[in-house]
């Protein structure tokens, strides 16, 4: 797989899944997340729309909402793409005759739009109609190969869908390679929405009995646990800007530092209820994690902030889960251990 492509699933996941009420947290999104988050189980922070404040210009933030909607890709993802296709100008035209902030070619606009491309909440519409019927052109391509189809569907925007199925992924050329390499991680760097943590203490998550917490509150889902770049990722990244990784759920804590290992400045525990699942949290902001080896975390309560250390391509929490039984530490290249946190994080009530 080429590197930008790699790059642009790291980035995104399918946040992703894009999943996640990122939909925010990628279902494409997560646009319950404000009207959930003081329930119990659920973050305390409010992620709200999944957009960071002030980085949509002229007050288009309830469109891309709504094309976020009704395409199922999270808002910062088609922030970006407008960012990227025009550069915020409704004006915008390409010698290919594309128009408007979402550069529309007249016939995609007959099948998509109303009115003029060159209005924006018009062409922030038919943005949001069009990745839909995309993200559904590239399911069978996606299902098949396993790849994310929010980076697809992208692909598809750019080249054609046409283009997605001739190659059984993302084509070969390199403004398509680019452009879906670029446009995640302008989501994740500019766009992903900033959330206002709970105030004082260590709880920034309030969890009712028997319920987790998200690892990080509002997070919006990045990569997923798959093949990436020619080796196997064996957990999930989320991130949100600000972010505080929290404990899902009570953790004894087996480990909180910096081990050379790749991880950052990281932490692990195991739970206490009985599960005996290990945890992994890593990449965390360094020096942000006042932790000990045989501390415990309550449930919902800040393990440390988001950070990019270790080997991280940007600011994001690197999540795994390991086995019950896990050798303490494991790491899973070496124990085959991990498994797929997000329909456990599902299961206990959480979208991303």
């Amino acid at each position: 797989m080429p590197a930008s492509v790699k790059l642009a699933v790291a980035a995104i996941g399918v946040l992703s899944a894009l999943l996640l009420g990122m939909m925010f947290a990628v279902t494409g999104g997560d646009s319950d997340a404000a009207s959930s988050a003081k329930q119990p189980g659920t973050s305390a922070c409010v992620a709200g729309s999944g957009l960071r404040a002030g980085t949509v210009p002229n007050g288009w933030e309830a469109d891309i909402l709504a094309a976020a909607q009704t395409s199922g890709v999270p808002g910062p993802i088609l922030a970006a793409q407008l960012e990227v296709e025009s550069g915020w100008n409704p004006n915008a035209a390409s010698t290919k005759g594309a128009r408007g902030l979402a550069q529309f070619l007249p016939g995609t606009w007959q099948a998509y739009g109303q009115g003029s491309p060159t209005d924006p909440k018009a062409a922030i519409a038919a943005q949001g109609k069009y990745m839909a019927a995309l993200l559904q052109a590239v399911s069978s391509v996606a299902t098949s190969t396993g790849a994310d189809k929010v980076v697809l569907a992208l692909a598809a925007y750019n080249a054609g869908p046409g283009r997605i199925t001739e190659y059984h992924g993302v084509p070969p050329f390199a403004e398509t390679q680019a452009y879906v390499a670029k446009i995640p991680a302008l989501a994740q760097q500019t766009y992903a929405g900033d959330c206002t943590q709970q105030a004082g203490g260590e709880v920034v998550v309030q969890v009712g009995p028997g319920q987790w917490a998200s690892p990080l509150p509002g997070g919006i889902l990045t990569s997923t646990f798959s093949m990436r770049w020619g080796v196997m990722h064996w957990g999930i990244d989320l991130a949100v800007a600000g972010g505080q990784v929290t404990a899902p759920t009570e953790l004894l804590i087996t480990w909180a530092g910096d081990h050379g290992d790749g991880y950052g400045t990281s932490v692990v525990g195991r739970t206490t209820d009985g599960t005996d699942l290990q945890m992994r949290f890593g990449h965390c902001a360094a020096g942000s994690t006042t932790l000990t080896t045989g501390s415990t975390a309550p449930a919902g309560s800040k393990l440390c902030d988001m950070g990019s250390t270790g080997d991280s391509t940007g600011p994001h929490l690197h999540f795994e889960i390991y086995t019950p039984g896990s050798p303490q530490n494991a790491y899973a290249t070496s124990c085959g251990c991990a498994i797929d946190p997000l329909p456990i994080l599902t299961g206990k009530g959480m979208s991303f």
